[in-house]
């Protein structure tokens, strides 16, 4: 029979002097790294993960400040955990190895990896430069590749482990003039459901998400005509919110998961169906 963690539970106590309790932490004691947090899904994915118990560790590049004041404000509400925020390039080759390392030396092993990290290339192919498109390829698919690699001695030895790789619709029916980022973020799709087959016997669960239009920074250069046509297209009648994806995303690496594997969920408004 299963026992309950007590120390997961999270307590209040009224004038009476009763306590009550108020929500069961699943994912205390757990280490989450979640790259891409300085904004957009990468920090409301960090905000609901935090709220299941989760230590954090942020990844940021270009905007580490809003990490760091992310990290301070999760603090605040969860004094008992613990948040941290290292600062890397994850285009570049070894980036993979590298993050993991920084995580385990500043936070420890992480027990769930979400990757968020990612950028759009909007231009038709004949635009497309080599330099770019191996950028693309480190930030998307060959970091996260590589950074669960080296994850794996941990998780094996515990018998437990979340990874959530965050693609995207275009992943699944590829996007006009966005052909090398769709060309990725199809790889992340493929690069799950292998892990997912090869990881599943030793408790770890690989699973994907794939948003549609989500108001995000890396979509605020979309014309106000095509963010319209978008809504339109989109049956809930708007765009998504970083929210809305942090929540399939918290589902994954949850506990309650623990049969749900190789999967994508797509949170997209249905706008793909």
């Amino acid at each position: 029979m299963k026992t309950l963690d007590l120390t997961a539970i999270q307590w209040h106590v009224t004038a009476d002097s009763k306590p009550q309790l108020i929500k069961y932490k699943s994912l205390l004691h757990r280490l989450a790294l979640i790259t891409g947090a300085s904004g957009g899904i990468g920090a409301a994915a960090a905000r609901k993960i935090a709220s299941m118990g989760a230590d954090i560790c942020l990844q940021a590049n270009s905007n580490p400040t809003a990490a760091e004041k992310l990290a301070h404000e999760l603090k605040k509400i969860y004094p008992l955990q613990t948040f941290t925020v290292i600062t890397i390039d994850l285009a570049k080759p070894e980036a993979g190895s590298t993050l993991i390392k920084l995580c385990q030396d500043i936070a420890g092993n992480p027990d769930i990896f979400v990757s968020c990290a990612g950028t759009a290339n909007i231009a038709p192919l004949n635009d497309l430069t080599e330099e770019t498109y191996c950028k693309l390829q480190y930030l998307h698919l060959q970091t996260p590749l590589f950074a669960c690699q080296a994850m794996l001695p941990h998780l094996l030895q515990h018998k437990w482990g979340r990874i959530v790789m965050v693609s995207s619709i275009w992943g699944i029916t590829g996007a006009s003039c966005e052909v090398a980022y769709s060309a990725l973020k199809a790889g992340e799709i493929g690069l799950t459901k292998a892990l997912a087959k090869e990881w599943g016997p030793s408790g770890i669960t690989v699973n994907a998400v794939a948003p549609g239009v989500i108001d995000t920074a890396m979509n605020s250069s979309l014309e106000t005509a095509t963010r319209l046509e978008l809504i339109e297209q989109t049956p809930v009648g708007r765009l998504g919110t970083p929210a809305d994806v942090a929540t399939a995303i918290a589902f994954l690496v949850g506990r309650e998961a623990g049969f749900v594997t190789g999967q994508v969920l797509s949170p997209n408004g249905g706008f793909l169906i």
